[in-house]
């Protein structure tokens, strides 16, 4: 999946989607796809539902960032006013 931004743009926000559910956090949350020096270099955001009940996210690559990054990656969701977390990313 290295290299591939569109694929890694459904993945990611499969995996936003079903993370924010399940742990019933609030938006905004903000979501980064680090490497394993923990270098961010994708990054999406959720203010949460359209009026369909469709999750809305904006963001993509983070400028600047090469697209070839060391595996495994992790996710890094925070939530406005809590303490932020990371997860070992479920796909690669």
């Amino acid at each position: 999946m290295k290299g591939h931004p569109a694929k890694i743009d459904v993945e990611l926000r499969t995996f936003a989607r079903s993370t924010i559910e399940q742990r019933k956090m609030s938006p905004p949350v903000t979501i980064e796809l680090m490497d394993l020096g923990m270098n961010v270099f994708y990054k999406l955001m959720t203010r949460g539902k359209d009026s369909g009940g469709t999750w809305q996210f904006e963001g993509g690559p983070v400028p600047g960032s090469t697209g070839a990054h060391p595996t495994p990656w992790r996710v890094r969701f925070e939530e406005e006013g809590k303490k932020p977390f990371v997860l070992d990313c479920p796909f690669m």
